[in-house]
């Protein structure tokens, strides 16, 4: 736990206000994300068994400051399920899924927040991109 200093301490602001959820098309397959706030474009992607709501407990703290956007990556949480013919689950094509979804909402340069699954998504993403990822946050990769 952190120190307050005379006040209630507080890891996290709980959201006052439900975000939007959205699907996009990716390459044919449908992404379900969050989107909440605004200013500079934030992408969180989530690990490895797990889904957007990973980011629930700061997505409120997040929101005062950034426009961000928690996506559940192809397989997961409430995006479409790719047949594995069809989609390579690997590194690759979870960024370039991440990459479609940010073209759909017309950003051209985000930062991006990536735990477990999500930070080697993100770094993988940031390699072959670079000149769209302008910060990258890795949350034990």
């Amino acid at each position: 736990m952190g120190l307050a200093f005379g006040r209630k301490a507080q890891l996290y602001a709980p959201m006052h206000a439900a975000p939007a959820v959205h699907d996009v098309s990716a390459h044919g397959i449908r992404i379900r994300f969050h989107e909440m706030g605004s200013g500079r474009p934030l992408v969180l992607i989530h690990g490895f068994l797990a889904n957007r709501h990973t980011w629930d407990d700061v997505l409120g703290r997040l929101a005062a400051d950034f426009r961000v956007v928690a996506i559940d990556l192809p397989g997961f949480g409430e995006s479409e399920k790719p047949n594995p013919s069809k989609f390579k689950y690997d590194f690759d094509a979870f960024a370039e899924s991440v990459l479609d979804v940010t073209a759909a909402l017309g950003l051209s340069r985000v930062s991006v927040g990536g735990h477990g699954l999500g930070g080697s998504i993100a770094l993988a993403l940031a390699a072959r991109h670079p000149s769209v990822v302008e910060n990258l946050v890795l949350v034990d990769p």
